[in-house]
């Protein structure tokens, strides 16, 4: 599960899955299109979308570390950890398609929490100079760690 490729082909397969169990549900339907719409694939259309717009974000984040030139050689490794977690945490949430799908085995999910333990691990000492990075003001995200103050202990 700390395989980048099996995790990128795991969030193709789980919004390829939902994709065409959705389209397949909606064609075998005989209700007409506003019930269809509204009432019986609302979820599943929903359900479908979010996996897609994950994918494509995963997949887009991971393209432009591939591509973009970084001056420090450690921020790409960094990153791709960032992304491994986004992935396991999307997967953990919705792993129904990818076990109906075939693509993991049953015992899938103990190895998903396990990498994702391990990389949280791995990321912990990183967390906070990442944060710091953004500069968010104090108001919108009041924490004493971080602060623009620099009294972490204080507060």
């Amino acid at each position: 599960m700390l395989d980048l490729t099996v995790l990128e082909q795991a969030m193709a397969v789980r919004a390829a899955f939902k994709i065409r169990e959705t389209m397949k549900l909606t064609q075998e339907s005989k209700e007409p299109a506003k019930v269809q719409d509204n009432e019986l694939f609302a979820q599943m259309k929903l359900n479908m979308i979010k996996a897609h717009i994950k994918a494509i974000g995963f997949f887009l984040f991971l393209h432009q570390i591939r591509e973009l030139n970084f001056r420090d050689k450690n921020i790409p490794p960094l990153l791709i950890d960032l992304a491994k977690i986004f992935c396991l945490k999307s997967l953990i949430e919705d792993c129904g398609a990818v076990f109906d799908s075939g693509y993991f085995a049953p015992s899938a999910s103990k190895n998903m929490y396990s990498a994702l333990d391990t990389l949280i691990r791995k990321m912990r000492p990183h967390l906070i100079p990442i944060m710091e990075s953004f500069s968010v003001p104090d108001e919108i995200m009041p924490t004493s760690i971080g602060n623009s103050y620099g009294d972490i202990y204080e507060q």
